[in-house]
């Protein structure tokens, strides 16, 4: 369901009209791969119940996560964890080549699952 959104979402700051917004959202491949890549990660090891009672099953992980959107933050952490393996390195350098580039990358990843 989140890859639909997302795709949706994609077409319409592409294709609404808005040709200033247009410009500006595709001018920044960063930006359009964090969105992406977020719907991608956003249900990683998904149990399957809601975070109220994720929460409930997984109080150790609710704890670490002080009870605010845990499955999302679990998924990143799950995520974000693989995509720092040696073995992804060259895909990492792809995506972001420049430490101001990850930074901007994570933010924008994490605020995106934050916000769902």
């Amino acid at each position: 369901h989140v890859t639909m959104s997302v795709h949706k979402l994609m077409k319409r700051v592409v294709g609404n009209g808005n040709v200033e917004w247009m410009a500006c959202a595709t001018s920044d491949p960063l930006t359009l791969f964090a969105i992406t890549f977020s719907g991608l990660i956003h249900d990683v090891d998904h149990r399957g119940v809601s975070n109220t009672q994720l929460s409930k099953e997984e109080p150790e992980m609710a704890a670490h996560y002080r009870f605010k959107s845990v499955a999302e933050q679990n998924s990143f952490d799950i995520a974000w964890e693989l995509l720092m393996l040696e073995s992804y390195a060259d895909l990492r350098r792809a995506i972001f080549p420049t430490m101001a580039d990850l930074k901007r990358f994570r933010q924008i990843v994490t605020n995106i699952g934050k916000s769902t």
